[in-house]
């Protein structure tokens, strides 16, 4: 896993795109947090700083997939399999003028950190108002929250089953 993960302003990461100070989906930042790595988003209309990846995926699309159809998506793996194993790591690439695996085992290898033990566990995050009966809706489900303010902001993570509720504004509850 790199230490730093640049991507553009996709949705699933940003919610709204800003020059100097983005604000990232609570969600993604936990995911970032819990794989060790600090997302940066690219600044808005500044493609340069997106890098190689964007290419990436096209070589794949243009080199070994196109005019290709596969019985099965087993057959369609142990093609890219071999193909990454018997060309796509022995080209040279165009930009760094070296062969694609040498350039990754010498330097990109030794940047990466070893990936966490545990799965990342998924949660919808989301902000509700704390009704004045002290109840909270949440998946069209009405839960108790005790000692809330009236009109209380309340930000919400759920994962499976467990309900953590942490205050964004209004009245902080007791």
């Amino acid at each position: 896993m790199p230490t730093v993960v640049r991507h553009d302003n996709l949705k699933a990461a940003v919610v709204r795109a800003c020059f100097f100070d983005p604000d990232s989906h609570d969600v993604y930042l936990a995911f970032a947090a819990h794989w060790g790595f600090t997302p940066l988003p690219t600044q808005p209309r500044r493609p340069e700083e997106n890098g190689k990846q964007e290419r990436s995926g096209g070589y794949v699309k243009d080199n070994a997939l196109k005019g290709r159809r596969f019985d099965s998506l087993d057959a369609q793996n142990a093609f890219l399999r071999h193909w990454n194993r018997t060309i796509a790591r022995l080209r040279i690439h165009g930009t760094t003028r070296r062969q694609v695996w040498t350039h990754f085992v010498e330097v990109e290898q030794r940047a990466l950190q070893p990936l966490a033990v545990e799965a990342f566990p998924c949660f919808a995050s989301g902000e509700r108002t704390v009704h004045t009966d002290g109840h909270v809706e949440v998946a069209g489900a009405y839960l108790e929250f005790s000692g809330a303010g009236p009109l209380a902001k309340e930000g919400l993570r759920r994962p499976q089953c467990d309900l953590f509720i942490e205050h964004i504004g209004g009245p902080k509850a007791k």
